[in-house]
């Protein structure tokens, strides 16, 4: 099986690389030899086609959507959640930045970083992902597998130095991602923030231009929604002129972006391919079983979450030790219900205590991570117990606000009255009247 991870200067064709952590390991696991024959006709033939020039071969993939979780936007654009706890920041491959959304800016309010995936009401992802075809080769070259002398014969030494595969080669062409996220002012009765505001956006978002309706849409939206964007691409060459983000100019380059990487295409991915399809891997090395990460994306993704949680818990707590004077206790719980879910209180104390704790979880979410690296088997056993406390949860035992609330009921159809009470229950303080 082939898979694919997002292209670094530091990349090499032959280079051992851990999948799941998208690290490189070792160079030259695999060395390329060129073949013993090769047919003087077969490489004239592609010369030619390369100078009739014509239209380019082109895969191009659109997507567009709503996004609830960060987890859905690694899942979408192809990227690592493990990568993502790691580095801090997500699409940050290759890129030699902080990255297409950063951990911290992803929990800022929108009016003060210009980010705030978790602070919107809605976030919508457009992704085009394009990659040039070059012509066929009828010669492909002979892999051989190098193996290191004096490394141990075992398979925790070899999946150490080797990973789970190796680069055997790079995609051309580009990448356009962007996030749009919205966030509603508040009209008093949340309409905007539920059902209506998502209708609005939808319209808004539609690809049609020109259209009387869409354009109308989207100016309403303007007037009604603070709009912020999160724009990374690769390849394409210059795509905009000067001049800020928005949506028109969003979906007008994902619609022209296939034309614009035809005439500049670049690097963008590596192509991964596993030990064992080396017939001389399997010579030199009987007894070696390489790690299988093909089944850990579900349960990396569900740590991503969990992380980004937590670390929006934090920056919350900030604020709450910034100006505790802001909220008061609710009187939505008794006192037994309170006793048994154990509330945190707003005293400096405990909020520092509940910060302390938030960030002791995120640590063994990252060492899960590590765990899983080494033991696949850990994600797909279904007795394995994650260590560390589930966000919603601990969430449930913080203070909250009536904003946090309100997010919460609008997101969720038509809730029952069995839902009303499951949110008040978790309602232990609110802010003064």
């Amino acid at each position: 099986m082939t898979a694919y991870a997002p292209y670094s200067a530091a990349m090499r064709v032959g280079q051992g690389f851990n999948s799941y952590t998208q690290s490189i390991c070792i160079d030259n696991a695999v060395v390329f030899e060129a073949p013993k024959y090769a047919k003087p006709a077969a490489a004239a033939t592609a010369e030619e086609a390369a100078a009739a020039g014509g239209p380019p071969r082109q895969v191009v993939d659109y997507a567009a959507g709503f996004v609830e979780k960060l987890s859905d936007v690694v899942e979408a654009t192809n990227l690592s959640p493990s990568a993502s706890i790691k580095s801090g920041s997500i699409g940050n491959s290759g890129k030699g930045g902080g990255g297409f959304i950063d951990c911290d800016k992803a929990f800022a309010p929108l009016m003060l970083r210009g980010g705030g995936f978790k602070e919107a009401h809605l976030n919508y992802l457009v992704h085009t992902k394009v990659l040039m075809h070059p012509p066929s080769q009828q010669h492909q070259e002979t892999l051989r597998f190098q193996k290191l002398k004096g490394m141990p014969n075992t398979s925790e030494a070899f999946n150490a130095v080797f990973g789970d595969c190796f680069i055997s080669g790079f995609l051309e062409g580009g990448e356009f991602t962007a996030l749009v996220s919205l966030r509603f002012w508040d009209d008093g009765e949340g309409s905007m923030a539920g059902k209506e505001g998502r209708a609005l956006a939808k319209l808004a978002l539609s690809p049609r231009s020109g259209d009387e309706e869409v354009t109308a849409a989207r100016k309403a939206l303007t007037e009604k929604a603070e709009v912020s964007v999160n724009v990374s691409w690769a390849g394409g060459g210059n795509i905009k002129d000067e001049g800020q983000w928005d949506i028109d100019s969003i979906l007008s380059i994902a619609a022209r972006f296939p034309e614009m990487v035809s005439r500049c295409p670049q690097r963008i991915a590596a192509v991964l391919t596993k030990y064992t399809t080396l017939r001389s891997f399997l010579e030199q090395m009987p007894g070696i079983v390489p790690l299988d990460y093909d089944n850990t994306v579900l349960y990396s993704g569900d740590l991503l979450d969990a992380y980004m949680e937590y670390k929006h818990m934090v920056r919350q707590l900030n604020q709450m030790l910034a100006d505790p004077s802001a909220y008061v206790e609710s009187t939505f719980v008794s006192r037994e219900e309170a006793a048994e879910l154990k509330p945190i209180r707003l005293l400096p104390s405990e909020l520092d205590d509940a910060k302390t704790y938030c960030r002791t979880q995120m640590l063994r979410i990252v060492k899960e991570v590590d765990n899983i690296a080494k033991n696949p088997a850990l994600a797909m056993d279904e007795e394995h117990i994650p260590p560390f406390m589930s966000a919603e949860l601990f969430r449930a035992m913080l203070p909250v606000t009536v904003l946090f609330l309100r997010r919460k009921m609008k997101r969720a159809c038509e809730p029952s009255a069995q839902q009303l009470t499951l949110t008040r229950r978790y309602m232990f303080l609110a802010p003064k009247s």
